[in-house]
Parts: C-alpha cells; sequence; structure tokens
C-alpha cells in the first residue's frame, strides 16, 4: 500500500519523475531514472516497515537527517531538486536500515526467550556441574515470571558439601515432637547453606529496584515454576497401598509421575531442594521460609491434617485468605503451582480452619 501510495499519488505531485531535463545532471539519464526509482521502492518499504515497528520514531528519525541534508547543501543548490531527491534517497536507504535492524532485534527468537519458552512448558532444567573453590556444586538456570508477567533470569550454585550437610541433618532428627521440630531443625541448619541462590534473588532485587511486595512475589513464583514433584516416606508401593482412597497419590503413581519415595519425614531441607530441585508442598514451603527469612520477612509454615497439605504464610499487607497468631495476620500462600498470589489458595483447601500455624520466623 505504501509503495503504491508513492508511485501513483505522491511521486507525481512532488515531481519525483519528472524533473525538468535542465537539471538533470550530465551523466545518463537512464541510470539516474532506474535510482530515483528504486528510491521510491526504498521510501515504500521503510513505510511499510515503520507501519508494522515503532513508526513514530522513524519519522522523527526521517524528518531531523532530512534537514540536517538540506542545511549541507549551499543556498544555490539547496533548490536543486536533483540533489534534495539524492538526499532523501540516501537517507530513505539509511532509515530502512534502522528498520530492518529493529525488526530483527524485536522479532528473532533469542536464546533468553528460547529458555523461558522451556520454563513454560515446566521443563526441569537440566543441572551443570561446577565447582566453588575447588568444590563440585551443582548449578541451575532458571528463567520464570511473575504474577505480572515480568521475566526474572538468574544462575545459582549448591555445593555438594551443602547439601550433604543439609541430608544429614535431617536424617540425624530423631522423635520429632511434630512438624514444627522438624521444620525448625532444617530452617536453622540451613540457613547458611544457600549463599549463592540467595545472591542471586539479592541481585534482581537490586536490578530490577523490586520493593518488598514486588520481591515476595519474584521469589515465590520463582519456586512456583519449578515443577512439582512428589516426596514420601515409605516406597512407592506401600504408599499406593496404604492410602487407596486418596484419588491424588493414586493417580499420580498411575500417571508415572516422578517422585522422590523413601525420604525421611517426607519432606527435603532447603539444600537438598536446592540442590536437585525436586519438591512437594512442605519441601517447597520450608525453602521460601529459609529464603524470606533470610531476607528479613516475617514468614510462618502453615500445615492441615485434614487436606495433607502445607503452604508458606507471610506477615505483611494483603489480601485473602489469612491465619491469625499473636494479633499478626499470615496471609497463605500456595508454593506447588504457578499463578497463585499472596491470599489465594485453591477452592479444596481454603477452609483456613483447616489450618494450623506450626512455625514462625519472628515471635
Amino acid at each position: 500500500a505504501g509503495i503504491l501510495l508513492l508511485k501513483k499519488v505522491i511521486a507525481p505531485i512532488a515531481g519525483w519523475n519528472n524533473i525538468p531535463a535542465d537539471q538533470q545532471p550530465s551523466m545518463v539519464g537512464k541510470g539516474r531514472s532506474r535510482l530515483r526509482s528504486l528510491y521510491t521502492w526504498l521510501l515504500g518499504i521503510f513505510l511499510v516497515l515503520a507501519f508494522f515497528l515503532q513508526w513514530k520514531m522513524f519519522f522523527w528519525i526521517l524528518l531531523v537527517l532530512f534537514i540536517f541534508q538540506l542545511l549541507t547543501y549551499s543556498t544555490v543548490g539547496l533548490f536543486q531538486t536533483r540533489r534534495i531527491w539524492q538526499g532523501l534517497g540516501a537517507l530513505v536507504l539509511l532509515a530502512c536500515g534502522l528498520a530492518l535492524f529493529t525488526f530483527i532485534y524485536n522479532y528473532i527468537p533469542t536464546k533468553q526467550d528460547q529458555d523461558r519458552v522451556r520454563n513454560d512448558d515446566e521443563e526441569a532444567a537440566a543441572p551443570r556441574v561446577d565447582s566453588v573453590d575447588g568444590k563440585i556444586a551443582f548449578a541451575y538456570a532458571r528463567t520464570w515470571k511473575d504474577y505480572d508477567d515480568n521475566v526474572y533470569r538468574g544462575e545459582f550454585k549448591i555445593l555438594k558439601n551443602n547439601f550433604s550437610n543439609s541430608r544429614n541433618n535431617r536424617l540425624n532428627i530423631q522423635n520429632p515432637n511434630g512438624f514444627s521440630e522438624i521444620y525448625n531443625r532444617v530452617w536453622v541448619n540451613d540457613s547458611t547453606l544457600m549463599p549463592s541462590l540467595y545472591k542471586m534473588l539479592d541481585s534482581i532485587r537490586v536490578n530490577k529496584q523490586l520493593n518488598a511486595k514486588q520481591f515476595a512475589d519474584m521469589a515465590v513464583s520463582f519456586v512456583q515454576y519449578i515443577p512439582y514433584v512428589l516426596v514420601h516416606q515409605q516406597s512407592c508401593g506401600q504408599l499406593v497401598s496404604a492410602m487407596p482412597n486418596d484419588q491424588f497419590i493414586q493417580i499420580y503413581h498411575r500417571s508415572g509421575k516422578e517422585c522422590l519415595p523413601e525420604i525421611k519425614f517426607g519432606v527435603q531441607a532447603p539444600a537438598e531442594f536446592g540442590y536437585n530441585l525436586k519438591g512437594d508442598c512442605d519441601t517447597r514451603s520450608i525453602l521460601l521460609f529459609t529464603i524470606l527469612d533470610h531476607f528479613g520477612y516475617d514468614v510462618a509454615m502453615l500445615v492441615s491434617e485434614a487436606y495433607g497439605h502445607c503452604i508458606l504464610g507471610i506477615n505483611m499487607p494483603g489480601a485473602g485468605a489469612f491465619k491469625t497468631q499473636l494479633g499478626k495476620r499470615y496471609y497463605a500462600w500456595e508454593t506447588t503451582a504457578k499463578g497463585f498470589k499472596l491470599g489465594q489458595l485453591p477452592a479444596e483447601v481454603n477452609n483456613m480452619n483447616n489450618w494450623e500455624i506450626v512455625l514462625t520466623s519472628k515471635n
């Protein structure tokens, strides 16, 4: 449409193809005519690209450069039609180059975009074996989005020695007094075992200039984007036999989804989870509990025996489902699936009377 408009309307009015003979250059006119025709086509292409891209920006670039081009001629040369159109043609070529560059930059997928697609499909990024000060570590590059579709990217490492420390600490817990003692022991022990993960999240906070609420959204969505893996204490056969009426357990195992069987207490400690990225509700919640406590948040672990579920709680301004303790509201946060914001719970587990706070980071 732009090319047709130029050839049929603009060019005749401007006298583009009807330059007086006395203004024609001494060289062969046929070649010049072809060159002017080329300029016409290029200008049309530019207008089409500008229409689909940021056309206002290109309009102002073209106008400024054209004025500059005119001012470079002498007073006499300024009104020589041939020179004006030659200058305009050069500017059209430059503008087309800018348009093409912007098109390539904006529309050809980058490696980061491909990483985001892979995460959107919930494919777990494979760990890369790395080292820190000569010690073996697992490294993960992650890409995820928050609830406003802001994209975050980062990489962190967990030392194999820290994974072993975390695992041994959990295995050494004997006869705990309920979930509160288990969660407390792994939180206290693992709080210093994930410096690289803290550094990654803090770097994002600083670079993106996130406030307290935005940082919490970013951290929780980071965990929500990690694919769910069921963790349980028995073998798979024992669990399926012991819970024949639990539809979730039965369907999960029949579908052949990945799980971690024979894990003491049915939970991985934070550094364990950071090392293999395999966790379910309480594994994910205790990791976030540890992370957010590190950054100064007042957080809680909530457990429901009726629902067989665990969620995170956080004491900050919010709306939706919450549990009160010592006059403080801890808003519920579901960690096992993408998209759940602060205070939002699935309908089947949203009766807060069935939830109990078993651990808080601040008294």
